[in-house]
């Protein structure tokens, strides 16, 4: 088995070896684990037949590796002079959060400084995202204006809660209430 070679070229003699293999080929630029592309078909068992894994080296179907989620998607209107960003999708590392901080530096830019955020479509967010509220938040009042999160889901209120950051930030239940305040 030392002979062979996994589809970068790289010898495997056994389980570390391969895993190495997997974990610093310069081939994909792509992690360990993330996304499934035809550059990535190399991510599979030196002999064609299956995942690496260290118990069953051979057994297995070919390695896929599953994709990140799907992007955030955000919506940019305006209720009584006042911009909302409609947020649906998970706000995690990556493009979501790029994309969630350039629309608020894009609206200071332009001179708003009260800014509503609608998090009832943000069906997860990990620790980037609540990063991104808070950059977004401290930004918008250094500018002298309010930002203001409503409606998250429930399991999205639990992490804000979790940390405390229901504490920090203006969370309200509904746009109404929320927009009531500016």
């Amino acid at each position: 088995m030392s002979d062979e070679k996994c589809g970068t070229g790289a010898a495997v003699g056994n389980w570390r070896e391969a895993s190495k293999c997997l974990r610093g080929c310069q081939e994909s630029r792509a992690p360990y684990r993330g996304v499934t592309r035809k550059e990535n078909a190399h991510l599979i068992c030196p002999r064609g037949k299956g995942k690496l894994s260290r118990d069953n080296f051979h057994k297995r179907e070919p390695l896929t590796v599953t994709s990140s989620p799907r992007p955030c998607e955000i919506h940019l209107r305006q209720v009584n002079e006042v911009p909302v960003l409609d947020v649906s999708g998970p706000l995690l590392l990556g493009e979501s959060v790029d994309l969630f901080q350039s629309q608020i530096q894009q609206l200071l830019a332009q001179g708003f400084r009260s800014i509503g955020v609608n998090l009832a479509e943000v069906t997860k967010m990990d620790s980037s995202g609540m990063g991104a509220l808070v950059r977004a938040y401290t930004s918008v009042k250094r500018n002298g204006g309010n930002l203001h999160a409503f409606a998250p889901s429930k399991q999205v209120r639990q992490m804000l809660k979790m940390v405390r950051l229901d504490t920090v930030l203006s969370l309200f239940d509904d746009e109404a209430a929320a927009l009531a305040q500016f």
